[in-house]
């Protein structure tokens, strides 16, 4: 078992959440998004389904709560990861949101991660919360739970915590391939290369992603984003980035475009750098939006905009909105 830390693409957003459930990252805008099936595939070959053998275990000792569905769905929540995180130092996790909305459930995840050093771990080697939100990066979450696991065995042992948690040696069951290796029946070839990530009943494959997102790039109208883009700039009087989704992503310019159409639609617009800020901003354009006229299914999801995961329909809400206003 070789050291995994050096080869994982992970860092951990601190504070998150999402209003609308999230979706996949977009590539960078100005480039073509050929390559995302390939990126995904990468990361979904390194998940071992036998080490979250060893995973789940261990993360039902500790939270109390039984593993169900796949590994993606039981941990999307937060819940699980914590109660394990206040059974290993109580109280890092005060309030453990147990309902349904989806920005609840990543404020779980943002609390977890923000915990990682009392369970000895460094901030810098936990996840994004999307990766583990929407299951696009589990690899990543399962590096994170394999250092997790490792530095609560090592300090149950008596054993020295390593300033970076890394895996030298783990007793894997018989059949385990290298860690960050899939076994090779786990692997396709293209866009169907994306590994099931150890699910119960050997279902749920996330296969379809890539080719769901590339379907939404290949549907992005650059026309339409000029024509908007000139419709923002000329309501607003700002002077947008080059980068569309860029320009919108915390919020600002939507809620001054709102704020230009009708004066005081969204009397607090918030500036901070945080990401549940920003969303909040989105969340309340959207609001408006709805109240303006644009029909809720016509309304895109706040993640869609902020992750760049679903650009196509942040124009046909924004294109909606401007005909609504003749």
């Amino acid at each position: 078992l070789g050291s995994f830390l050096s080869t994982s693409p992970f860092r951990c957003i601190l504070t998150t959440s999402g209003l609308k459930q999230l979706s996949l990252n977009m590539a960078t805008r100005g480039k073509a998004f050929g390559d995302l099936a390939e990126r995904q595939a990468k990361l979904d070959s390194k998940y071992d389904p036998q080490v979250e053998k060893l995973q789940v275990p261990f993360l039902e000792r500790l939270s109390g709560e039984k593993f169900s569905g796949t590994f993606h769905d039981w941990l999307k929540s937060g819940v699980v990861l914590c109660k394990a995180m206040n059974a290993i130092h109580p109280g890092s996790c005060k309030n453990i949101h147990t309902g349904s909305m989806a920005f609840k459930q990543m404020e779980n995840i943002a609390v977890f991660l923000k915990n990682l050093p009392n369970a000895g771990i460094r901030v810098e080697d936990g996840f994004q919360t999307a990766d583990l939100f929407e299951g696009t990066n589990m690899y990543s979450v399962q590096v994170c739970i394999e250092n997790v696991r490792r530095a609560h065995d090592a300090k149950a042992a008596g054993k020295p915590l390593p300033k970076v948690v890394t895996p030298a040696k783990v007793d894997l069951p018989a059949n385990a391939s290298k860690f960050g290796a899939a076994p090779a029946d786990t692997r396709r070839a293209g866009v169907e290369s994306h590994a099931k990530y150890a699910e119960k009943a050997e279902g749920a494959a996330y296969g379809d992603l890539a080719e769901r997102m590339a379907r939404l790039d290949s549907k992005y109208n650059p026309e339409l984003e000029k024509e908007l883009r000139g419709w923002i700039e000329a309501k607003t009087g700002l002077s947008l980035e080059a980068d569309f989704q860029a320009a919108l992503k915390d919020g600002t310019v939507l809620c001054a475009l709102a704020n230009a159409i009708q004066p005081g639609a969204i009397p607090k617009v918030n500036k901070s750098s945080l990401a549940f800020k920003q969303m909040e901003n989105i969340n309340n354009f959207l609001d408006f939006a709805g109240r303006a006229g644009v029909h809720a299914n016509d309304l895109f999801q706040t993640v869609s905009l902020y992750e760049g995961s679903n650009m196509t329909q942040v124009l046909q809400t924004l294109d909606n909105l401007k005909r609504k206003q003749g």
